[in-house]
């Protein structure tokens, strides 16, 4: 999403007009002339600011093809999945909905991504609607039933990319690097290291503490989620 609303002009422009209208005071919008040129300061402070942060998530020359390729690829399975299917788990939300509906809701709103989410997966659109209100509309469904189109994602979005990164950002934080140098599917994936990846160093560790919950359980596939 980030590198998406920061990247080219128009989803700039859009996405710094509408944090600027976020933080205008109330009594200012009632000022016609004094709320355009307050909204166009903050704008273009905001724009300035962000669209030279790009490399705090990663993203440059040498990885953007990798990031967009895997935005595509989660947008089409992940479009397929919820095809038949109210929630990522069946019929009631769970941290699954909730954490890929941010990127995906927010990357919605800017212009580009609209296009081509709109376009291309369309079956996402309920999906996304849904998730501005969820609500529980029944239980979660079995591992056989999800596994057809959710196993894909968790090995090659998860297992493939998110994992390898997320475990070199936590491996070179550690030793203090200030550049990250990881394999992503035999192609090098290699950025600076900003003081935001330490929240991913906290993720991982939570992700490993629920891991271990469950190893070595011969019943998980078994269990509710």
């Amino acid at each position: 999403m980030f590198h998406y609303r920061w990247k080219a002009e128009v989803d700039q422009i859009s996405a710094s007009r509408r944090i600027a209208e976020t933080n205008l005071p109330i009594y200012i919008k009632f000022l016609p002339i004094v709320n355009t040129l307050m909204k166009n300061k903050i704008a273009k402070t905001v724009k300035e600011r962000m669209s030279n942060r790009l490399w705090v998530i990663g993203s440059n020359e040498n990885t953007e093809d990798q990031i967009t390729n895997s935005f595509h690829n989660l947008l089409s399975k992940l479009s397929l999945h919820l095809k038949d299917r109210k929630y990522i788990f069946g019929d009631k939300p769970s941290y699954a909905d909730f954490g890929l509906w941010g990127q995906i809701y927010n990357s919605w709103t800017d212009p580009t991504p609209r296009k081509f989410i709109e376009k291309d997966y369309a079956d996402l659109l309920p999906w996304i609607e849904r998730m501005l209100h969820p609500k529980d509309e029944g239980g979660y469904e079995s591992w056989d039933s999800l596994s057809n189109t959710l196993m894909p994602i968790l090995k090659e979005e998860v297992g493939e990319i998110f994992l390898p990164w997320t475990s070199e950002i936590t491996a070179s934080m550690s030793e203090e690097k200030e550049e990250l140098s990881v394999m992503i599917k035999g192609k090098e994936f290699n950025h600076s290291i900003g003081g935001p990846q330490k929240y991913h160093v906290k993720s991982l560790a939570v992700l490993k503490s629920k891991f271990d919950v469950f190893r070595g359980k011969p019943d998980i596939r078994k269990h509710p989620f």
